[in-house]
């Protein structure tokens, strides 16, 4: 599949595929008001050794889908997710393309998620355990931020 070919079928990335589908409205992160809490809005005093870049939209229903893995990586010790919505913000929409264009990704979609030097557009079953063990990963030896290609 060529990159230039991007469809709803699919996003190849590092011989993993990861699953894009179309975006339908549902309600985005309506978990509890405890889960959502403990997502960072912005990288400033973040103080962990792992850094989770996650650029979800409010209505997707992937991203509520993937939204308590998130927060289950967000309660770990010495993991930050810093949640940055996209749909409802201009700012933040820029950020995610900052992060495609360093990273060189054509199609942006939500969920997008950056860990170390690796990212994954949207969500299946086999990118939650990518992600897992790329979290486990950078705990054992020291990973890039994911910013560190934004330089």
């Amino acid at each position: 599949m060529s990159g230039q070919n991007l469809t709803r079928r699919g996003f190849l990335r590092g011989g993993s595929m990861a699953v894009l589908s179309g975006l339908a409205g549902c309600s985005a992160l309506g978990g509890s008001k405890s889960q959502a809490d403990v997502f960072h809005t912005s990288a400033e005093n973040v103080d962990a050794e792992v850094v989770v870049y996650w650029f979800w939209g409010d209505g997707c229903p992937h991203c509520a889908d993937q939204m308590p893995f998130m927060g289950e990586l967000a309660k770990r010790e010495n993991v930050a997710v810093v949640a940055l919505e996209v749909y409802n913000s201009d700012e933040n929409r820029q950020r995610q393309q900052e992060f495609a264009d360093a990273y060189g990704i054509e199609k942006v979609a939500v969920p997008m998620t950056f860990v170390g030097n690796e990212y994954w557009v949207g969500w299946a079953d086999e990118v939650k355990q990518e992600i897992k063990s790329k979290v486990e990963a950078c705990l054992e030896s020291d990973c890039p931020a994911p910013t560190a290609k934004l330089e």
